[in-house]
């Protein structure tokens, strides 16, 4: 409230709330905060909004050397948000609060009073409209009072009307008039008023700033590097609850609140998080421990320590490399990488050349952390003979049992078992001084007490492993996936497989309701399967011979045995001449490898359609160059054969032709099975769901943006070339390995060139580009976003 004058005028005539009224405003104010705070949570749930963390260091970082060296256009952002001298001290800290003070500043900054009120006059309604409109259309939309309107207007759920829609676009004109310059200067727009990469994240959680303390989307740190040691040293002391921890910092004179504390901790890699919530300190629950493991043959071969039950801890902590005791790096392979790893595990840990040297097979040896390291050491077998049986013993079985238990009541039913890591930790949270001798292998006293192990998991005996059947599945597939289920963890268990006329039947009926591709993933997760689909190989004979060949070929992709798929291809080919499945994966093979007319043959026999995809990328290829004599001339090299009998067979269309050919080739590659899960993650992406969700499902299957973000951020382009690079044409293998580590651009169709291809401008840097695509030029139209 503003008053002229309050002279002469009696205390008890002065208008004012009192403190209970202030109070009671300001509840009711916070309590909209929440609401608006909670909406656009919500709304922003579908979407992928992630920290674009260079670009904004780099806005940062030119905010906080024009605010030191007191540039003109700095000085908005240190009036409002009341920064004298000091500056935070982390430049996403200083970017964050200046996005912040262009919405709700702190202190009046010297702005013109007209346009201030303006922005001020915005209320939380008018914020969402303008924020999520923008962040919903993406990086290019541009930033306008009407278009603003419009997405207030459209905000569902949101009480109320415009009363009068032409004074409220007047003011939504004076503010964005006075945040356009200043969004434009942190880089949440460009030059032109559109919206940027940094802004599509920023903005969001810049607005949520101001309405509560957590923001949306990937978070900022809120919690400085002294206050997180100092929870970390009194973690340090011993595991406890997050709000135990607190009221512990607050003794140290450290006031935080619980949701800035479990954001900062959550992801912390020296946190371990129990499952009763309690939250421990990883250095300390592993100093000094020491886990046990017999090497194989396979291992001191390849220098490679599969990784199982036993190694599961210092696999966690491998992930991204960890350091070896006397120098080197131990990093964790994955063979559906690419990687030969020993046995039938899924990863491996791989330290510098000759770490195992010393060592032999069925040597015991021990893995110890020590100091921020990890030690290899020889384990001396009579120190542990009796270790089921000694008092450290039995408080580890007591361990298991806790642990199997706890997630058969709370943990994933298609997923059973403990870690070896929460078994480790939760040992040595209750029992401090344990596990600093070499004892028994971890899988072996878990399988000494009648646990089974599966990928590493300790589970009760019997349990069954594999997701849930979809929810799609007719009553008789469901009933073939369970029969498959079951016969597969009685493999696990015992190396058992039903007897034959069983698996005859599982064989029939797996090919007769089409679930082979989705039993493969279990074969190609589980790599000791392969003697299971052995013996359904012996049990069958004829066309049925197809089916384990056909799963065998699927394990055999994935980790990268081109040879073996292939030949296992051919082998169930040859047993189902008309298999569809065998026909159209041999055909893949002749289209990567640029022979576009066995390609065809093969497609056509598989049954594809005309117009299937797969068939039309391939018609461009199918007759010679046009720049050759004519098919029906004679060869130039003087055979006396027409050219297409000739030369015109091998002749090879340019390059600058063929470019989009592998580009579909690399997404019929991520298409294929062993690639489902990246595809999903990625769907689920870009559904803003969980990536076993119908939603990220049809985005994998049917959004092309999925497969351009798996395949150029998501590895899978150098999983094609470790896979399938050999089978491409040289000079395709060149194009494709200058294609990694490249980035994807996203841009904006200007015009589209009939049967040429396009032109299209960069949204990033504004380069404009002319593309050559026929293809492209019959799918797209100006405006589309690429």
């Amino acid at each position: 409230m503003v008053r002229v004058s309050d002279e002469g005028v009696p205390p008890e005539d002065l208008w004012g709330p009192d403190d209970e009224e202030m109070d009671a405003w300001l509840e009711e104010w916070a309590e909209v905060d929440r609401e608006a705070a909670a909406y656009l949570k919500e709304h922003l749930a579908g979407l992928d909004l992630r920290v674009p963390g260079p670009d904004r260091d780099r806005a940062a970082a030119r905010l906080r050397r024009d605010l030191e060296s007191g540039h003109p256009e700095a000085a908005y952002f240190r009036a409002a948000n009341g920064w004298s001298e000091e500056l935070p001290g982390e430049d996403a800290v200083l970017w964050l609060e200046a996005a912040a003070s262009t919405i709700s500043p702190d202190e009046l900054p010297d702005t013109p009073d007209e346009g201030l009120a303006a922005v001020m006059a915005l209320q939380h309604a008018d914020w969402l409209g303008l924020v999520l409109g923008l962040v919903r259309r993406g990086v290019g939309a541009e930033l306008d009072a009407e278009t603003a309107q419009r997405d207030v207007e459209r905000l569902d759920d949101i009480e109320g009307e415009i009363e009068d829609p032409d004074g409220q676009l007047g003011v939504l004109e004076m503010a964005v008039e006075v945040v356009a310059p200043l969004w434009t200067y942190l880089g949440i727009l460009d030059d032109d008023r559109r919206l940027t990469a940094l802004g599509r994240w920023g903005l969001p959680v810049a607005l949520a700033k101001t309405w509560e303390p957590a923001p949306v989307g990937p978070r900022t740190p809120r919690l400085g590097p002294e206050v997180v040691g100092a929870a970390l040293d009194i973690l340090a002391e011993g595991a406890r609850p997050l709000e135990e921890l607190r009221r512990a910092l607050a003794q140290r004179s450290t006031i935080v609140s619980l949701d800035d504390l479990h954001g900062d901790l959550i992801a912390h890699p020296d946190v371990w998080h129990f499952a009763d919530e309690a939250l421990g300190h990883v250095p300390t629950l592993i100093q000094d421990v020491v886990v046990t493991h017999e090497l194989t043959s396979a291992e001191t071969g390849l220098g490679m320590l599969g990784i199982d039950t036993d190694l599961d801890l210092w696999a966690m902590l491998a992930d991204e490399g960890y350091p070896l005791a006397g120098g080197g790096t131990v990093t964790v392979r994955y063979r559906d990488h690419g990687y030969d790893v020993p046995g039938d595990v899924r990863w491996a840990l791989e330290g510098p050349e000759g770490w195992l040297d010393e060592f032999a097979a069925t040597d015991l040896i021990g893995l110890r952390y020590v100091d921020g390291s990890l030690r290899v050491e020889a384990a001396d077998p009579t120190q542990y003979q009796d270790a089921a049986y000694d008092e450290e013993g039995r408080a580890l079985a007591a361990i298991i049992e806790e642990a199997v238990a706890f997630d058969e009541e709370y943990g994933d039913p298609t997923a059973p078992g403990a870690s070896g890591a929460e078994i480790v930790y939760l040992m040595r949270r209750t029992h401090p001084d344990s596990l600093r001798r070499p004892l028994q292998p971890l899988g072996a006293i878990a399988t000494a007490l009648g646990y089974e192990l599966h990928l590493g998991y300790v589970c009760r005996a019997g349990a069954t492993w594999g997701e849930q059947a979809p929810s799609w599945f007719s009553e008789g597939q469901r009933e073939v996936w369970d029969r498959w289920l079951t016969a597969t963890a009685q493999w696990r268990r015992a190396q058992e497989a039903p007897p034959a006329d069983e698996l005859e039947d599982l064989a029939r009926d797996l090919d007769a309701y089409e679930l082979l591709a989705f039993v493969s993933p279990h074969v190609i997760a589980e790599p000791t399967l392969d003697g299971f689909l052995q013996a359904m190989e012996d049990a069958v004979d004829g066309r049925l011979l197809a089916v384990p060949r056909l799963l065998r070929a699927s394990a055999a992709e994935a980790r990268g045995d081109m040879a073996s798929y292939r030949g296992l291809l051919e082998a169930a080919l040859a047993a189902d001449p008309d298999n569809s499945e065998a026909l159209v994966d041999l055909a893949d093979l002749r289209a990567v490898a640029g022979e576009a007319r066995e390609a065809d043959r093969l497609y056509r026999l598989g049954g594809l359609p005309a117009d299937s995809d797969e068939l039309k990328t391939l018609q461009p290829f199918l007759q010679p160059p046009a720049d050759g004599p004519g098919r029906n001339r004679p060869c130039p090299c003087g055979s006396g054969k027409k050219y297409k009998l000739c030369h015109g067979r091998t002749a090879v269309h340019p390059l600058e032709q063929r470019a989009s050919w592998l580009w579909t080739k690399l997404r019929m590659f991520a298409q294929r099975s062993p690639q489902r899960a990246e595809l999903l993650d990625w769907g689920g992406v870009l559904a803003g769901a969980e990536s076993d969700t119908p939603e990220a499902a049809r985005q994998a299957l049917g959004n092309p943006l999925v497969h351009d973000f798996a395949i150029a951020d998501g590895g899978l382009l150098a999983k094609f070339l470790t896979v399938m690079g050999d089978l491409l044409p040289s000079d395709e293998l060149a194009l494709a390995e200058s294609w990694v580590g490249r980035p994807m651009r996203l841009l904006e169709v200007r015009r589209v060139l009939p049967m040429r291809g396009i032109v299209a401008t960069d949204l990033l840097t504004r380069e404009e580009l002319e593309i050559a695509d026929r293809r492209l030029s019959r799918e797209v139209e100006a405006h589309d976003v690429l």
